[in-house]
């Protein structure tokens, strides 16, 4: 997914807040654009949107100023802000979702293959003695590693994972507790790798692969190669084993609790995104983009409001950033955020 301005209509004061926002930031303003600046603040709706969308830009002030992503976004709203008679807003979608995603998306997501060598900042090497033996790792909520196996074979753990590896001379075996795991598979014909994960054994055929466990479903997203995905003979009171399901790359198996398994194609670069401590939300309700955001962190946001929890948002956030990601929320949306009495950061409705 490449970041990019679209042209809309900046119909509402806070699409227009947001482009002025962006324009503002990427140069100085001409004296004409200062006059219908100036024209335009005089209302007091205008004046409103636009001390929230600086609040909103205000808070990327953390952020290296010399971040390729944001240069490049400051670039094109300069080219673009130049033409009278168009306007470019940096979002697509509805104004819900724009105002959010006007202060989220100063992010670029680069190609897979840019990405996948860069590692997390923890690397733990798994020994270089014989092929064979038992060992566990585990991340704890907001960490992440990865662990170089003996054979060659690299696994990265995101947030809150734990996998148990069983080497033994014929095979490869990788039990994945809980969470989420990135494998990156050495080839070795006459020791096949594979993941043990509720009730399935995905099996690598030199691959590149990530399977996610949730509590109630299972996803095995594939990069390169191929894998087969086998229904464990346990795992079902069926006489015949259901036939293996086989992944291309850009493909995914999905099976939720008391649902059939679906296979379909994805977005690869979204799926990786949590490499670079990022998440990505495409007019995704506000609830389920904090039971996503609260995987990273130990300080978990709440809603117990159905009208926040439905709010949507679009953008690409930083993970474990509970205390950013609230103050974004609020400064384009009416919703603020507090304390609770069990001492919870909950999201509440503003008028």
């Amino acid at each position: 997914m490449k970041l990019k301005l679209v042209p809309g209509g900046a119909e509402t004061p806070e699409d227009r807040a947001a482009e002025w926002a962006v324009r503002m930031d990427s140069r100085d303003l001409d004296d004409a654009e200062f006059a219908e600046f100036d024209e335009w603040l005089a209302d007091a709706s205008n004046q409103e949107a636009f001390d929230k969308a600086s609040d909103a830009m205000a808070l990327f002030d953390g952020l290296d100023s010399d971040l390729p992503e944001l240069a490049a976004l400051r670039e094109e709203a300069q080219s673009h802000s130049a033409s009278p008679d168009r306007r470019w807003v940096p979002w697509a979608g509805g104004a819900l979702a724009a105002s959010i995603a006007a202060a989220l998306l100063f992010f670029q997501a680069g190609e897979v293959s840019e990405r996948l060598p860069g590692a997390p900042s923890q690397v733990v090497d798994a020994g270089t003695a014989p092929l064979a033996g038992q060992a566990v790792y585990k991340t704890v909520v907001g960490e992440q590693r990865t662990v170089a196996l003996a054979d060659g074979s690299k696994v990265t753990l995101n947030t809150g994972t734990e996998i148990a590896v069983d080497y033994s001379p014929r095979e490869r075996i990788v039990r994945l507790v809980r969470g989420q795991a990135l494998f990156d598979v050495a080839h070795a014909a006459d020791r096949p790798f594979s993941v043990i994960v509720a009730g399935r054994k995905v099996t690598a055929l030199g691959t590149l692969f990530e399977v996610r466990l949730d509590q109630n479903r299972l996803r095995v997203t594939l990069l390169r190669g191929r894998v087969r995905v086998d229904e464990q003979p346990a795992a079902t009171a069926a006489t015949k084993v259901p036939a293996p399901t086989f992944l291309s790359p850009g493909e995914q198996f999905s099976l939720a609790t008391g649902l059939a398994p679906v296979v379909q194609s994805v977005d690869v670069e979204q799926q990786l995104l949590w490499r670079q401590s990022l998440v990505e939300f495409d007019d995704a309700p506000i609830g389920d983009a904090i039971a996503e955001l609260n995987r990273y962190s130990a300080k978990p946001i709440v809603v117990r409001d159905p009208r926040v929890a439905d709010m949507r948002i679009s953008g690409i956030v930083k993970t474990g950033d509970a205390d950013s990601f609230t103050a974004l929320v609020g400064a384009m949306l009416p919703v603020a955020a507090r304390k609770n009495e069990r001492g919870e950061v909950e999201l509440y409705h503003t008028p």
